[in-house]
């Protein structure tokens, strides 16, 4: 994600924004104005949008299963989850049967 960070140094001159991109593992991102558009887009999404989204996540969620690709389709259900909690219109978990059958087959 592109962010701008502030630049000083031991210069005079005043200090400058220059764009780097965001290293997860180098630690929280800088602050950025909220007009920012590359950063707070996902912000200003419609619930239609988010509902769709959250159709794309249980469908490759799914797709994950069918190829045994067990830890994408956690990474999958886990995105359907998320979603489903910022959707004004929420919708019971598609996994919740899935759940239900591991824990009895322990």
């Amino acid at each position: 994600m592109l962010h701008t960070q502030e630049v000083t140094g031991s210069s005079p001159v005043a200090p400058t924004t220059k764009p780097f991109i965001c290293n997860p593992a180098a630690g929280p991102a800088p602050a950025v104005p909220i007009s920012d558009p590359l950063c707070f887009s996902s912000f200003r999404t419609p619930s239609g949008h988010l509902e769709a989204e959250r159709n794309q996540a249980h469908r490759k969620a799914l797709q994950s299963l069918a190829r045994y690709k067990f830890m994408m389709f956690g990474y999958w259900a886990a995105v359907w989850v998320h979603l489903n909690r910022l959707c004004p219109k929420k919708e019971p978990n598609p996994f919740a049967a899935l759940v239900r059958i591991a824990r009895q087959n322990r």
